[in-house]
């Protein structure tokens, strides 16, 4: 059987991105020739111009750079915290300190590099 090339594109901090790829995994696990397949995980800045750090809040951070209001921002964290549950995964948005991911996606190639 010939094999099957995945390439998936992501930014290690959108939520969106996490929940598809563990989507992905969980249907792998369940392909009958998932031997035959090769992923290949490839680093997309999704928000390039994000400052290094930014002070606020994620909803803050969205509402100036979207250009949507708090409310909206609001639903649609709580829509892709929902479905991310639907998968297991668990979303904090309260939490989150939004940053730009650059340095982070550098840190990920280097470490692959080192094995």
């Amino acid at each position: 059987m010939a094999s099957i090339t995945v390439d998936i594109w992501a930014d290690i901090a959108c939520p969106w991105c996490y929940t598809g790829k563990r989507r992905f995994a969980n249907a792998l696990a369940q392909f009958d020739a998932k031997n035959g397949v090769e992923v290949t995980f490839h680093s997309f800045e999704i928000a390039p111009d994000t400052p290094a750090d930014f002070a606020g809040t994620e909803t803050e951070f969205l509402v100036a750079h979207k250009g949507m209001d708090a409310e909206q921002v609001r639903a649609m964290l709580e829509q892709v915290t929902t479905v991310a549950a639907e998968d297991g995964l668990e979303y904090d948005f309260d939490s989150v300190q939004h940053a730009n991911t650059n340095l982070a996606h550098q840190l990920v190639h280097f470490a692959c590099s080192q094995g």
